[in-house]
């Protein structure tokens, strides 16, 4: 049992970035960046409103992803565990594969 609340800190922790990044980033007048922060990408979007809605979409569902493992990992320690390998190596992958699609959509 201690495992799967170590587990579900631990997740609601990645959880919570994301969703902090997802509420607040999408009236932001300024773009969303993509972890490393570009500093050109002010210039490069062109609709800044649609592309940090399609951001913020992104990191909510990252946070939506990882709050429903932090749960799993609460009653099925192994699932939970699993699955936070599988969303930090697949994860990040498919993230930005989407990040770069929605650049490109925008730039």
């Amino acid at each position: 049992m201690i495992g799967g609340i170590i587990g579900l800190i631990s997740c609601f922790m990645c959880a919570v970035p994301f969703l902090i990044m997802g509420v607040y980033g999408k009236d932001s007048k300024e773009p969303i960046t993509f972890w490393a922060g570009d500093k050109e990408l002010k210039t490069k979007v062109k609709d800044i409103s649609q592309y940090n809605k399609e951001m913020s979409g992104l990191y909510m569902k990252c946070a939506i992803a990882f709050g429903v493992t932090g749960v799993i990992c609460l009653f099925w320690l192994l699932v939970g565990i699993v699955l936070i390998c599988a969303e930090c190596i697949l994860g990040i992958f498919f993230v930005y594969m989407r990040y770069k699609k929605i650049l490109k959509r925008y730039t």
